[in-house]
């Protein structure tokens, strides 16, 4: 009797991307998922209001299999109103882009990177980016053409409705960006560090219109972390009210804002070091002819702790301006207070200060801590 042998061929496979990442429709196509594994991957998230287009391109962060450009898929942006995107291990890195001038089509956004030593960028800010040289590179050493310069004119993203986003990373030394255009409606936008060195960094690039409220809140965790608040020649407008809350929990902590600009409307801002050896700075500097509310406190809490207070309006009325009376006060509500330890305080004199010895007090306090001031 004959047997029957089979005989056995290898085929070469074509290249593939290693799926790290699982992209799925739910809720009636209205919630885009995005789900990681204990792997390093890349998300980039690009929103074009403009082409009603919603892509998203992801990958291996130095993978070797990874031989063929990694897949992009696209979706109808009006189509989807909440973004989830947990991204589970690793060293992660997730971005989320709005491109174009205006962000029309409202979006829930949540983003966890759960543990890992993770990097995430939000940028709803437009097109800030102004080169150094005129030829668009960013040589410092190019030599500079005679005026006209016609460097391009930053222009803020529109945000012309309502934005909530949330970011939260796990257990890792992280880093969170963000930045925002003109808020034509109001918005919610939380980051939190969790455990690890954490660097949480918020910027606000366009004013805040006239009726909205804006939230913004940093919480580092535990860890030694950076929170950092920018607004810079921008304004609240009349009846606006911006909230920000920057929290740095366990560890010693430095806790930074920064407000520049027209306030007409409100300014809140709350500061706490919690635990740890902590440095807070509140700077602000309204510009003339400001008349709002800057309601400002900078609570150091437990341990030794440093605190910058100095809020201001600058008084350089412009040439060209005819007063028919006198200019209403900008309200000031501020305060520094130490906690429990041995505190210091450097505040301008509408600073109220508690359990802190007061190191200076002068309109001349600035916005970079002393360094290395105890005499212990």
């Amino acid at each position: 009797m004959m047997a029957h042998r089979t005989r056995c061929a290898v085929e070469a496979l074509e290249d593939r991307n290693l799926m790290a990442v699982a992209v799925q429709l739910v809720d009636r196509g209205s919630t885009l998922r995005l789900t990681g594994d204990t792997a390093a991957e890349w998300i980039s998230i690009h929103q074009d209001d403009a082409l009603n287009t919603l892509s998203v391109q992801w990958g291996v962060i130095n993978s070797t299999a990874n031989t063929t450009p990694p897949p992009v898929q696209e979706f109808t942006s009006s189509s989807i109103k909440r973004i989830v995107v947990n991204t589970r291990g690793g060293n992660d890195n997730v971005t989320y882009v709005v491109d174009g001038l205006n962000y029309t089509n409202a979006k829930n956004i949540s983003i966890d990177t759960s543990a890992g030593n993770d990097t995430v960028m939000i940028d709803f800010g437009g097109q800030l980016y102004v080169p150094l040289a005129t030829d668009g590179s960013d040589d410092p050493d190019v030599i500079m053409p005679e005026p006209p310069y016609n460097w391009p004119t930053p222009t803020p993203l529109e945000v012309q409705t309502t934005l909530n986003v949330s970011v939260q990373t796990g257990a890792g030394n992280d880093s969170v960006d963000a930045i925002f255009g003109h808020l034509q409606k109001g918005m919610s936008y939380r980051s939190v560090g969790g455990t690890g060195n954490d660097s949480l960094s918020t910027s606000l690039a366009g004013v805040v219109s006239a009726g909205r409220t804006v939230v913004i809140t940093q919480d580092g965790g535990v860890g030694n972390d950076h929170l950092a608040f920018n607004q810079d020649a921008n304004s609240i407008e009349a009846g606006a009210r911006l909230s920000v809350v920057q929290r740095g929990g366990a560890g010693n902590d430095q806790i930074d804002l920064q407000s520049f600009g027209l306030i007409q409307g409100t300014l809140l801002v709350n500061q706490a070091g919690n635990t740890g050896n902590d440095k807070l700075s509140t700077i602000v500097n309204a510009s003339w002819p400001s008349t709002g509310i800057v309601r400002a406190r900078a609570l150091g809490e437990t341990s030794n702790d440093q605190m910058v207070v100095g809020i201001k309006r600058n008084t350089d009325i412009p040439p060209y301006v005819v007063l028919e009376g006198p200019l209403p006060d900008m309200r000031v509500e501020a305060s520094a207070q130490g906690g429990l330890g041995r505190n210091l305080a450097w505040v301008t004199p509408n600073v109220k200060v508690y359990n802190a010895t007061v190191m200076e007090s002068s309109w001349n306090v600035g916005s970079i801590l002393p360094v290395d001031p105890w005499p212990f």
